[in-house]
């Protein structure tokens, strides 16, 4: 399974919670290409009803019923980070994953000021 986003700067924020504000090292990016026509699907809050829960116990009950069952190559999912953004969850299991194009790697650049702690102005 990969769990991607579909813009950077979502991915760039995804990061940044799991690492709970220290700087990763030697992180790197690629961009995938899923080929027109691929299958997919959307889970929405209505579909998946408490997927936002701190557990986690519905969303990932949902996703991994969809992986097992191989129904889509791309699962569409709402980044708890950026709401109004979503995620890629891909199913490397399905048939169509080897259709995929990914491209080289290339580093990613932090900015400092993400990391700093701000003085309050007086």
């Amino acid at each position: 399974m990969v769990y991607a986003c579909e813009s950077y700067a979502a991915a760039m924020l995804e990061k940044l919670v799991q690492w709970n504000g220290i700087l990763p090292g030697n992180q790197h990016f690629v961009e995938a290409a899923i080929p027109r026509g691929a299958s997919y699907e959307v889970a929405t809050p209505d579909i998946v009803p408490g997927w936002d829960r701190p557990d986690h116990r519905a969303s990932r009950r949902f996703a991994a019923a969809w992986y097992a069952e191989k129904r889509s190559l791309v699962l569409f999912v709402p980044s708890l980070v950026a709401r109004m953004e979503r995620n890629a969850v891909i199913n490397s299991l399905h048939p169509e994953f080897r259709d995929i194009q990914v491209s080289l790697e290339v580093p990613v650049w932090w900015d400092r000021r993400l990391f700093q702690l701000q003085e309050s102005a007086p």
